[in-house]
């Protein structure tokens, strides 16, 4: 069993591979990448069995973040990263000091809905289009 839980999980970003210094505030949950490899279905009738092989191509998936929204915060200077589309640089660090460093595209923030029956903090979702590799730190 691990010794680490996963609070304290921190997500940076930045322009440049260099500058990925930027903490993502008040986060309340990380979804991170996965790493998908393609496979490829080669079943035959003289196997009569389901066999598959590595197409070598790998994916990154979106990641998900749900933030405190506070336009005071790094967590609103994402919003301009979604109309621009720009390529950030991001790194997840987490409490076992295991570091991924990746790219990808802010491509969604999306404030979550104000319900008067059940007030609570504001909070919005990011989502992440993750490209590339990731090296894992």
């Amino acid at each position: 069993m691990s010794q680490f839980t996963n609070a304290g999980t921190l997500v940076y970003y930045g322009t440049t591979g260099g500058s990925i210094v930027n903490v993502i505030g008040e986060m309340k949950n990380v979804n991170p990448p996965s790493i998908k490899n393609s496979t490829i279905d080669v079943a035959s009738h003289n196997t009569l069995r389901k066999d598959k092989i590595s197409g070598r191509v790998t994916e990154l998936t979106d990641m998900t973040l749900t933030i405190g929204y506070d336009k005071g915060t790094t967590s609103a200077s994402l919003i301009p990263f979604v109309s621009s589309g720009s390529t950030l640089f991001f790194k997840i660090v987490y409490p076992n000091a295991e570091t991924w460093l990746f790219q990808g595209i802010c491509n969604e923030f999306k404030p979550l809905p104000a319900d008067i029956d059940n007030p609570s903090e504001l909070r919005a979702d990011v989502t992440i289009s993750c490209s590339g590799s990731m090296s894992l730190v």
